[in-house]
Formats: C-alpha cells, sequence, structure tokens
C-alpha cells in the first residue's frame, strides 16, 4: 500500500505556489500569526517544557529555523533514518516549522517562520521512508496503519502531552488499538481531516471519536473551500490553513516563503496553541487541554458546534487566559461510557462551560448552531465507524 500526496496539485505546482515575503508575509508578519495574535501570546509562554510528538514524514532539522530549536528526532518507522534531504523531508519539516520554527529563514533579512510554541520541545516520528517525494509517499516493506500505530503508541510512551499528525488513511483494527491507547495514556492526538476534492469525507484517526479533527479556515475566517464536503461531524476545531506560508524544499534547498494550503496546515497550529496552554498549566490533563480547546475559541462565538467550524476557530490567547484545571477530567469528545445498571432516558449533557469567560481574540467566526456531533448525543445512540481500512491509500493532508 503506498501513501500519496493529498491535495497533489497544490504540492507539485511549487511556481505557482511561491510569494514573496513583501506580499503575504513571512514569519511574525504572516496573516496567521497575527490573526492568532501569537506575539501576545508569547508575552505570557513560548511553550517551555511542553512536550509535542509529530507523526508525519523524515525531518530536516538543519533548515534555518530549526537550527538551535528543541527538536528530536526519534525514530522512522518505515526503515531508515529519522531525518532527511529534500522532497522526502519536506512535509514534515514543514509542520514541525509551524510548531517550533525560530522565525530566522531565507526570506528577505533573513526572516523564517515562526513557529506557535517555539521553545517546546517538538519529538518526531517518521512513518515515510527516504524513497519518498513529494508525489509519492512511500513506506516500502511496511503496513502505513501498522507504522502509524506504532508511531502513536511510542509517542504517547515517551511522555508527548500532544502528538499530532497530518496524515490520514481509512479504518483500521490496530489504528483504532493505538488511538485508544493514546487516549488513556492521557495524551491529546490532534489529526488533519483532510483535503478535497482527493478527500471526500473526514479520513483516520481524525474520523475517530476522542480526536481533536482539525479543519481549515481562511484570511478572512471563513472555513476552508477545500475542507472535506462529507462527515464534517466529525469537525472539531479549526485553524488558519489556506495560503499559509509555511516553508519547504525547491530544487533540494529550503525556502521559507513556499505557501501551502490544507488542514495539514492547519493542524500544527491547533498543536502549537494546546501545548503553549499545557506549558502555562502543566496540571491540566489532556481532556482538559481539550475542554479548553472547545469552550474557547475565537471571537464572540458562543459555546456550540457546526459542521462548518467544528466548535470555533483556535485561540490561543483565549485560552491561555483560562486555567483548565476548572474544566472535567472528562473527554469531552468521547461517547459516554456506559452505565454499570440500566437507566431510564439517558442524556449527555454538553461540556459545561467554566465559570468566567476571557477576552475575544480578533479572528471571529460565526455563530455557532445546534447540531451536536453523535459522539456528544444521548448515551443510548452509538457512534458507528465503517471498517473498509484496505480499500483506500493512506495520505498527506495537503
Amino acid at each position: 500500500m503506498q501513501l500519496v500526496v493529498n491535495g497533489v496539485a497544490a504540492f507539485l505546482a511549487l511556481g505557482g505556489a511561491v510569494a514573496c515575503a513583501e506580499t503575504v508575509g513571512v514569519g511574525q508578519q504572516a496573516w496567521w500569526y497575527k490573526s492568532m495574535d501569537l506575539a501576545a501570546a508569547h508575552q505570557v509562554t513560548t511553550g517551555t517544557g511542553a512536550v509535542i510528538g509529530v507523526i508525519d514524514s523524515q525531518i530536516d532539522p538543519d533548515v534555518p529555523e530549526l537550527r538551535g530549536q528543541h527538536v528530536v528526532p526519534v525514530r522512522n518507522f518505515c526503515g531508515g533514518g529519522a531525518t532527511g534531504k529534500g522532497a522526502a523531508a519536506a512535509h514534515g519539516t514543514s509542520v514541525v516549522v509551524n510548531i517550533a520554527g525560530s522565525g530566522v529563514g531565507t526570506a528577505p533579512g533573513g526572516v523564517g517562520v515562526a513557529g506557535v510554541a517555539p521553545d517546546a520541545t517538538v519529538r518526531t516520528y517518521a512513518v515515510e521512508d527516504a524513497t519518498s517525494t513529494l508525489s509519492s509517499v512511500n513506506c516500502v516493506g511496511a503496513d502505513e496503519a501498522e507504522a502509524v500505530a506504532s508511531a502513536l503508541v511510542t509517542a504517547a510512551a515517551d511522555g508527548a502531552r500532544v502528538i499530532t499528525t497530518s496524515l490520514g488513511g481509512d479504518d483500521s483494527p490496530v489504528l483504532h488499538d493505538a488511538v485508544n491507547a493514546v487516549l488513556r495514556s492521557g495524551a491529546v492526538l490532534i489529526a488533519a481531516t483532510g483535503d478535497g476534492p482527493v478527500d471526500r469525507s473526514v479520513r483516520y484517526p481524525a474520523a475517530y471519536p476522542g480526536v481533536v479533527a482539525v479543519a481549515a479556515v481562511d484570511s478572512a475566517g471563513a472555513p476552508w473551500t477545500g475542507n472535506v464536503i462529507e462527515d464534517r461531524k466529525a469537525f472539531v476545531i479549526s485553524a488558519p490553513g489556506a495560503d499559509i506560508p509555511t516553508g519547504s524544499f525547491q530544487n533540494g534547498r529550503w525556502s521559507s516563503q513556499v505557501i501551502y494550503s490544507g488542514t495539514s496546515e492547519a493542524t500544527p497550529l491547533v498543536a502549537g496553541s494546546l501545548a503553549l496552554v499545557a506549558a502555562k498549566y502543566p496540571n491540566a490533563t489532556g481532556n482538559q487541554l481539550i475542554q479548553t480547546l472547545i469552550h474557547n475559541p475565537a471571537g464572540n462565538r458562543p459555546f456550540g458546534f457546526d459542521t462548518e467550524y467544528g466548535y470555533g476557530i483556535v485561540s490561543p490567547q483565549k485560552m491561555l487566559a483560562v486555567d483548565p484545571t476548572q474544566y472535567p477530567d472528562v473527554n469531552p469528545l468521547l461517547p459516554p461510557e456506559p452505565s454499570a445498571a440500566p437507566t431510564e432516558a439517558p442524556t449527555t449533557a454538553a461540556p459545561a462551560a467554566p465559570n468566567s469567560t476571557p477576552t475575544p481574540a480578533p479572528l471571529a467566526a460565526p455563530k455557532a448552531n445546534t447540531d451536536i456531533p453523535p459522539w456528544l448525543l444521548p448515551a443510548g445512540l452509538v457512534f458507528i465507524v465503517a471498517s473498509a481500512w484496505a480499500s483506500k491509500r493512506w495520505a498527506r493532508r495537503s
């Protein structure tokens, strides 16, 4: 089975994807950085002490944005090294730069991508081998679902508080077991939902209950036009994902000015945001980090779910203003556990809101509706996932 690049046209058309820093902004001038008000968030914390696990391709820790950062390439579950150069390391390196980039790069003036949590520790776990390219992502001689599952479990065992992946595939017993093990460990698992038109519905592991499934928005705060069109009840949170200066390799050389669009770009921004919260509130559990994520979206949005944004657009500033330990230590994205004895008319309330309301962040999302995802419905209703794991290929999400 072979991994393929999701949204391959956007990935291959690098000539049309590149823009100058003067046009779109790189580093702290990038639209997404300013819309998330990260300069203010970094006055509170830059992520020191938080540990993030990244499941993706090989990475190149020698690109300018990552030199001197707390990035630890751990292992390649497809064989070979955890680090690489050029196309084989492009996707994973971009993801890590979005999280921990120093802001030093190859754009005019030596500017590079500035990450959400530049002082967090990022541990990387490759699930692609060195034969991968931008158009073909390979794990020769191994099953991708098993490789991803092993990487997830290892990242949790290594102590990651937040685990993120911008890969997706189909349902698999081994992958589902690994996701459940990660959730039991207390880590937060974040995954990209997928990109149309290659994906029509949310892929796994994002589609599993309990996982923070990330959709993308554009610079106006509108849902990205490339979000999947089916199974949107799996959406949990949205983040900037359109026209993101994220850096990549061109002709074998790193450029900080390469721009991508997709849920691959949105997902690490959520991971970095939760790392900031974990750094400020080290006693918060993974469940409480998810609680604060969905209760404190950007803008004046009331608590609630819709199939365009999930629970809204991620807001590091609003989350940092609220101590997550006031929330129940319960994953609000999981169906309730069955009672030991039958009860009458079981019901499940939406997660309780805190007693205080933080100051809104600058990027706002529209008002939510009451279309609550099925795993937040009464306990008598079951969220069923199809098991068709052998029918499609694993893919990058952009």
